[in-house]
C-alpha cells in the first residue's frame, strides 16, 4: 500500500555481492510508524523530504519502493525549481525595464546634441568657456524636451 513517508535519515552502503551502491533509510510513514528499509530510489532524495512509496518485504530484507513520479532530476525538490524560475523571471523583468530606460536616455541625449549642433551655429563664435556653458544649457533643455516627449506628457513645448 502506497503512503507518504518522510525520510528521517539515510546511509550509503555497498552491496558485498554486486558492488552496487544502495541506501538504507529510516522512513516515518503518515501512520507514525518508523521503518528501516533499503532502497536504490532515494539517492536524490534529501533527508526531511516526503516521498510516496511502499515498504516491501523480500525474504529477510525490507525494501522501500518509491513511486516513479516522485523521482526525477530535481530529486523531489520541484518547489525549489519553481522558486528559482520565479526569481529569474523577476530579474529579467527588471533588466528589461532598465534597458528601456537606458535606450530612452541615450536617444534623448543623442537627439539633444544633434539639435544643438544643427540649430545653434552661433556657439562656434563664443569663447571656449562661454561656449561650454552655452552648449550645456541648450543640450540640457533639449534633453529634457525629448525625455518629456517620450513620456506620458502630451503638451510639451520645444525649447526654441
Amino acid at each position: 500500500m502506497e503512503i507518504n513517508y518522510k525520510l528521517e535519515s539515510k546511509t550509503e552502503k555497498t552491496s558485498i555481492k554486486t558492488g552496487s551502491i544502495y541506501y538504507v533509510g529510516i522512513f516515518k510513514g503518515e501512520d507514525g510508524v518508523n521503518v528501516e528499509a533499503s532502497s536504490f530510489d532515494i539517492k536524490d532524495i534529501k533527508v526531511g523530504d516526503t516521498i510516496k512509496g511502499e515498504i516491501v518485504k523480500n525474504g529477510n530484507f525490507t525494501n522501500f519502493k518509491a513511486t516513479k513520479t516522485n523521482i526525477g532530476r530535481s530529486g523531489g525538490n520541484n518547489g525549489a525549481i519553481s522558486k528559482a524560475m520565479d526569481k529569474k523571471n523577476e530579474s529579467i523583468k527588471g533588466f528589461q525595464e532598465n534597458k528601456e530606460i537606458s535606450i530612452k536616455l541615450s536617444g534623448a541625449m543623442r537627439d539633444a546634441v544633434l539639435m544643438v549642433t544643427t540649430f545653434y551655429p552661433e556657439a562656434s563664435e563664443k569663447s571656449l568657456i562661454d561656449k561650454e556653458v552655452y552648449l550645456q544649457g541648450r543640450i540640457e533643455k533639449w534633453r529634457r524636451y525629448f525625455l518629456d516627449k517620450h513620456g506620458d506628457e502630451t503638451d510639451v513645448k520645444a525649447p526654441f
